[in-house]
């Protein structure tokens, strides 16, 4: 497991550490809308090596108790504890657990931090109480839980369709450096939504090809350059630092540069560390969150 293990027994409690990887979208597409009210998609998610930090603590007193180092997370009313309570419930847990989310990853980002906080605390409460849940249970409390939190069960490269939670694996993203920006703005998922028209949809299945191509050649160059993301046109007339970032990144030598999910983080795609490493110095100055981090394989959960 790509993960931080870090179990011990302090006095009468157990404490399981685990990282909390984020994504990125090297492709995302609405196919069209569906009969429940959400979204057709197809996309492509890339786990990268940014991550919040979920840590548990067993104990005596009953319940569950969240608390985050952004406050408004904690509490009931979060992702995390909803996905606690699934697990508990499903295995009759009766005993208490104290969840501290230590945040690195932007909310309301695009890049997935509640989701894959919510199918870490899954896994790190598996792993506490000697549980295995099957993949389907999986499944189901990820799909519950959020479109996007079971492929936060799997990482690595893979595409997803229907809402994002029906999975299947493509060649791994294993080359390049990876720059993340974020302005400081969040981007609500059903705002972005409502830009859409139908003439909108599905639009880049012939980059969806070139981009799978590009994968199972290692070309990153031919992947930066067929990524797609079907908000980032509206999303950049809605807040122009998009675009701006996009163009900082490729002129400071980005394979492609591309909004991630519905925004507002955009990511560039680099060849050269040297080059990755030279434009996150140029962007630090500008904004408030510049990382340089690479792309993880899968987890290996199971």
């Amino acid at each position: 497991m790509i993960a931080l293990k870090y179990d011990r027994i302090e006095g009468e409690e157990t404490v399981v550490r685990r990282r909390a990887y984020c994504k990125v979208n090297l492709y995302l597409d609405v196919i069209g809308c569906r009969t429940d009210g959400y979204h057709t998609i197809s996309t492509i998610f890339q786990t990268i090596n940014i991550f919040d930090t979920i840590i548990i603590r067993r104990c005596r007193r009953p319940g569950i108790t969240v608390h985050c180092t952004i406050p408004k997370l904690s509490g009931t009313d979060n992702i995390v504890y909803r996905a606690a309570s699934l697990f508990r419930k499903y295995y009759s847990i009766t005993d208490g657990c104290r969840i501290r989310i230590q945040k690195n990853i932007p909310i309301g980002a695009g890049l997935g931090g509640g989701s894959s906080d919510a199918a870490t605390t899954i896994v790190a409460l598996s792993d506490m109480y000697g549980k295995m849940p099957e993949s389907n249970l999986l499944e189901e409390w990820g799909t519950i839980l959020g479109a996007d939190v079971p492929f936060f069960f799997h990482g690595g490269t893979m595409s997803g369709t229907a809402r994002g939670e029906v999975l299947s694996p493509v060649p791994v993203l294993h080359n390049g450096w990876i720059v993340t920006v974020n302005p400081g703005i969040t981007i609500l998922t059903r705002e972005s939504y409502t830009q859409l028209k139908s003439d909108d949809f599905n639009k880049g299945h012939i980059l969806l090809e070139q981009l799978v191509a590009g994968l199972e050649t290692g070309d990153v160059t031919l992947i930066g350059r067929s990524m797609y993301n079907i908000f980032e046109r509206h999303e950049c007339r809605r807040h122009p630092v998009i675009e701006e970032i996009k163009t900082y990144l490729t002129k400071s030598g980005a394979c492609g540069a591309l909004m991630s999910g519905s925004g507002a983080t955009v990511f560039g795609l680099f060849e050269s560390r040297v080059s990755a490493l030279r434009c996150v110095h140029k962007l630090q100055r500008l904004y408030p969150w510049v990382r340089l981090c690479r792309p993880i394989g899968s987890f290996n959960r199971h």
